[in-house]
């Protein structure tokens, strides 16, 4: 029998290679999906946004299993204003993109920890949002280093002021005809300064 004779089987082949192709095609987003290093959240276009979907670095990161984090919304993760944290809103760095913030979320396990969160819109429906992409960077180490970055600034501008207060008392210890009390008051006035 040709498939001209049973319309049935055109339309169910059909229906079959098209759910064949989009469960490979949901498996390459999937795949692309988990082999990112920062978590990434998909959110849904309402107010407040919810979870809809997450990749396998939110796990690693957060320490929750995506399906205790489907259907809430991402505020739980952010530490409220009233926590015991200086930097618990979001802030907008210089430089960085209107749409990218720093923040710090909490893990499953109460650790706190700093990131930086980029969120873009996904197409817009009706003129709402059909959702939303929030890409999450773990900021633990680039804070390390900043804060090492800072304590090595803070070190050598001491010991450039120890220096220039050397260099100055040398300078007034030869000057000739100096009392020992002038050599004194100077390398107090020196000291002083730095």
């Amino acid at each position: 029998m040709s498939a001209a004779a049973e319309p049935g089987v055109t339309s169910d082949l059909l229906e079959c290679i098209q759910k064949c192709a989009l469960l490979e095609s949901d498996c390459v987003f999937r795949r692309i999906l988990d082999c990112q290093s920062d978590a990434i959240f998909i959110l849904d276009g309402e107010t407040p946004p919810k979870i809809v979907d997450c990749n396998c670095a939110e796990i690693e990161m957060l320490g929750y299993q995506p399906a205790e984090l489907v259907g809430r919304s991402m505020e739980f993760l952010y530490l409220s204003e009233s926590a015991d944290c200086p930097a618990s809103g979001a802030t907008r760095s210089p430089g960085l993109p209107a749409n990218q913030y720093e923040r710090y979320k909490m893990r499953k396990d109460g650790s706190v920890f700093p990131i930086e969160q980029g969120i873009s819109m996904l197409d817009i429906a009706e003129g709402q949002p059909a959702g939303w992409v929030a890409v999450v960077s773990d900021r633990t180490e680039r804070s390390r280093f900043e804060q090492e970055l800072c304590n090595r600034t803070y070190e050598l501008e001491r010991r450039l002021n120890e220096l220039n207060c050397l260099y100055g008392l040398s300078q007034i210890s030869e000057s000739p005809g100096k009392s020992t009390d002038e050599v004194f008051t100077g390398a107090m006035k020196s000291l002083a300064a730095t």
